[in-house]
């Protein structure tokens, strides 16, 4: 992809509609004002190890260069703008080779399963202002080979009877490594490394 797209409001995802993301595509938020992708449906974001997609804040120079064209070199910061949230009718989610970057303002985390399903693979998620990625209302999660760094509370999270299955992940640099809070939520860790 040669330009960067730009979300300047929340962005949502129709029940039964899919959103396809291409190999390198950097998609943006528009720092600081509590922007989100909101999925109902499915999202596709299928990056590769040459050409991984990049969800970040347009004060993020670092991906896709200077989108805001203010040239001051900003860097990205923790809470630039809000979440992916796959909510209760989204279904087949996948996001692999995927970066998420500098989310969670106003939100409960950079990536919200709130009781819809994902499958996060060969991605990295860091530095939000919240957790990395919380499953609830009986949401589901399936995390695999990914780096999860630098947020400001717990990696991930299973909550409200959700379940979360992690293989061979590295989380480091969190506040919390792993969390199951409440009656019904399940964590499954199969080798995973937490420092």
């Amino acid at each position: 992809p040669e330009i960067v797209y730009v979300m300047s409001n929340d962005v949502t995802v129709a029940e039964s509609a899919t959103l396809t993301v291409a190999p390198g595509q950097v998609v943006k938020a528009t720092c600081c004002f509590f922007v989100s992708l909101l999925v109902n449906g499915t999202l596709n974001a299928a990056g590769t190890t040459e050409a991984p997609i990049v969800f970040t804040s347009d004060r993020d120079d670092s991906a896709g260069g200077d989108t805001n064209n203010n040239a001051a070199g900003n860097a990205g910061f923790a809470a630039a703008w809000e979440r992916i949230e796959f909510g209760s009718t989204s279904t087949a989610s996948v996001l692999d080779h995927v970066d998420v970057r500098f989310a969670g303002a106003n939100s409960v985390a950079a990536i919200d399963i709130n009781g819809g399903g994902l499958t996060l693979r060969n991605s990295v998620l860091r530095d939000s202002s919240v957790h990395g990625l919380t499953a609830r209302a009986a949401g589901s999660a399936r995390l695999d080979s990914s780096l999860i760094i630098r947020n400001a509370d717990t990696g991930f999270r299973a909550e409200s009877g959700a379940t979360a299955v992690a293989l061979n992940n590295t989380l480091a640099g969190n506040f919390r490594g792993v969390a199951a809070d409440g009656a019904g939520s399940v964590v499954t860790l199969v080798p995973n490394l937490v420092t």
